[in-house]
Parts: structure tokens; C-alpha cells; sequence
């Protein structure tokens, strides 16, 4: 059991803090505290299969970590500041929440299959105020690098076999020998040049929709 003192706002502030000193605590506890909200609320924003649900909790966290770490939100005397040093104007597990029903969008464009089973769902998200800008932003920011952190947000998503491959491609600067060599299970050098390829159409048609919304609403 984690003892509280002060407020929500006190005591998530504190998390954050944590975080940025590298306290294992705070990483587990924020961790813990951002997983039992999500749980619970989850299905009054979305519903998707259960591994998804898992999957889509598990990249919000990365992503929330991640903007911890690069300082776009952070604490300071108490109180976690966001865009303009500005005080968050919810919680931490709203915004958490907010990263994760942005993650939810991105997955349901994906597999439209899905869109008949989440239509009155969707169109709760809708009439309550979605406001794609608002987690375009929250989730990209508005860094001259905003496309580089797209495509590596998609990459870090994508099945495993094509994160495996376009990191070890792009990222770490192998040849496709060495890579067929670091990846045993597949055949030839031609299949994972089929391969590769198909990643590469995949990401490619993710980002430049995913950038090319963010361009609009900004």
C-alpha cells in the first residue's frame, strides 16, 4: 500500500520528480498509479480486444515516459508544468489518458475493421470534444523535429519483425547481410528485402498521414 500524503496534484508532482532523478520507486509507483486509472476508465473511451488494450497501455506509458524525460512536462516547486512552463490544467492521469486515447485513434485508423464494434464509442469521443490538435500536439509537440519523432513513435509500435528490422536498418546502420544474419528465422536475403519493403510502405503511409494532420491542425 502507497501512502499519500497531500493531494493527488502533490503526490503526482512527486512521481515526476522521482522520474527525472531515476528513483526505481517513483518509476514503479507512477507506473502502478497510471495502470489502475487506465483500467478502470478505459472502456468509457474505447473498446478494442484485450491484448490491444494491453498494447495501447504499454506504448501511452513509454510515450508519457518519454515526455517526462524530455522535460515537455516536468515538475517544479510542487507543481507539473507542461507547454510554456504552464501549470498541467488536469492531472497527470488525465494526460496520461488523453496519450492514450490518442493511441486508441491511431490503432482504430489501422484496423478499420474495428470501427463498427467502436462506432458509439467514437462518437462519445466525438460529442464530448475530441480535439485531434489538442493530442497531436500533446503527443508531438511542435519540435523542429517533429517529423524524425513521428516516424520513430511508428516505428516503436509497429510489429515486432518490422521494429526489428527498420531499427536495425535505420537506426543502427547494418546491411541487410548482417541483418539476416541477426534475424536466423527468416529465409533469404530476398525475403527480408520483401520484407523490409513492405515495412517501409507501411511507415511511410503512417507518417505522412500522421504529419500531414499535424500540419493541418497547426
Amino acid at each position: 500500500m502507497v501512502l499519500r500524503l497531500g493531494t493527488d496534484r502533490d503526490h503526482e508532482a512527486s512521481l515526476v520528480a522521482g522520474m527525472v532523478a531515476g528513483d526505481k520507486r517513483a518509476q514503479y509507483e507512477l507506473y502502478n498509479y497510471c495502470s489502475e486509472y487506465y483500467y478502470a476508465k478505459y472502456r468509457g473511451i474505447f473498446t478494442a480486444p484485450e491484448e490491444v488494450v494491453d498494447e495501447i497501455f504499454q506504448n501511452s506509458f513509454i510515450k508519457l515516459w518519454e515526455h517526462i524525460e524530455s522535460r515537455r512536462i516536468y515538475s517544479e516547486d510542487g507543481v507539473i508544468k507542461g507547454r510554456d512552463s504552464q501549470p498541467l490544467t488536469g492531472s497527470l492521469r488525465s494526460y496520461f489518458m488523453s496519450i492514450s486515447r490518442f493511441k486508441f485513434q491511431e490503432w482504430n485508423r489501422e484496423n478499420p475493421k474495428h470501427s463498427d464494434a467502436e462506432c458509439e464509442h467514437s462518437k462519445k469521443i466525438r460529442s464530448e470534444g475530441f480535439d485531434e490538435r489538442e493530442y497531436l500536439e500533446m503527443v508531438y509537440g511542435t519540435s523542429s523535429n517533429v517529423q524524425l519523432e513521428i516516424v520513430a513513435d511508428i516505428i516503436a509500435t509497429m510489429p515486432e519483425r518490422c521494429y526489428e528490422i527498420l531499427t536495425k536498418f535505420y537506426y543502427e546502420e547494418k546491411n541487410l547481410d548482417r541483418i539476416l544474419e541477426e534475424l536466423p528465422s527468416i529465409e533469404s536475403k530476398n525475403a527480408l528485402k520483401t520484407k523490409k519493403h513492405k515495412c517501409m510502405e507501411n511507415l511511410r503511409d503512417v507518417a505522412k498521414e500522421t504529419y500531414s494532420r499535424f500540419l493541418k491542425n497547426n
